[in-house]
C-alpha cells in the first residue's frame, strides 16, 4: 500500500480544521500504509488587518516567505495532498514556498489540492499550481460558509474517493 503525506497551512484555523477532518477520515478508512502530517509554520506573524492584507500582497506578488523546520520529506511518500487557504484568488505564500522547495519532487508524484476559501468565486486556485507542478491537480474547494457550519463531509467523502483511485 501507498503512504500518504498531507501539508496544511493555516492562518485563521479553517483549512486546519478541514485537514484535520480529512486526516481522520483517511486513517479510518485505511486507505493508504500510512498517512502523516506536515503542519507548516512560519516565522512571519499574519494576525488582524495588517496580516490579512500582507497575506494577500504576498500570494498576489508570488511571494515564498520562509518556512520550517519541516518534519517530512515528499520523496518518502507516494501521495501528496496539500491544503491551503485561498488569498487573494491564489494559494497562500507559505504553500507556494514548500512546492518551490520541493518541485521537482512534487512535480513527480500524484498531488491533491485542499483548498478553502472564503469566497466562493475563487474556485480556480489549482490553475495556479500548474505552474509550479507542471499538471492540475485534484482539487476539492471548500466555502469558508460550509467550515463554519460543519457541513463539508460530503466534499470530503468525494475527495477520499478520488484518492483511492491512486
Amino acid at each position: 500500500m501507498k503512504k500518504c503525506l498531507i501539508i496544511t497551512y493555516s492562518r485563521t484555523g479553517n483549512t486546519r480544521k478541514v485537514a484535520d477532518s480529512l486526516y481522520a477520515k483517511i486513517e479510518s478508512e485505511n486507505i493508504f500504509s500510512g498517512v502523516d502530517r506536515e503542519i507548516i509554520v512560519e516565522n512571519s506573524k499574519r494576525k488582524g488587518l495588517f496580516g490579512f492584507v500582507k497575506s494577500g500582497y504576498e500570494a498576489v506578488a508570488k511571494k515564498c516567505p520562509r518556512i520550517g523546520p519541516l518534519k517530512y520529506n515528499p520523496d518518502n511518500y507516494e501521495v501528496i495532498i496539500l491544503a491551503t487557504p485561498t488569498w487573494a484568488g491564489t494559494m497562500a505564500s507559505p504553500i507556494r514556498a514548500y512546492i518551490t522547495i520541493f518541485r521537482d519532487i512534487l512535480a513527480e508524484k500524484p498531488c491533491f489540492i485542499l483548498s478553502t476559501t472564503g469566497d466562493p468565486e475563487y474556485k480556480n486556485t489549482h490553475l495556479q499550481f500548474k505552474d509550479l507542478l507542471n499538471h492540475i491537480p485534484f482539487t476539492l474547494s471548500i466555502p469558508e460558509k460550509n467550515i463554519l457550519e460543519n457541513s463539508f463531509d460530503d466534499e470530503l467523502n468525494s475527495f477520499i474517493s478520488h484518492l483511492s483511485l491512486v
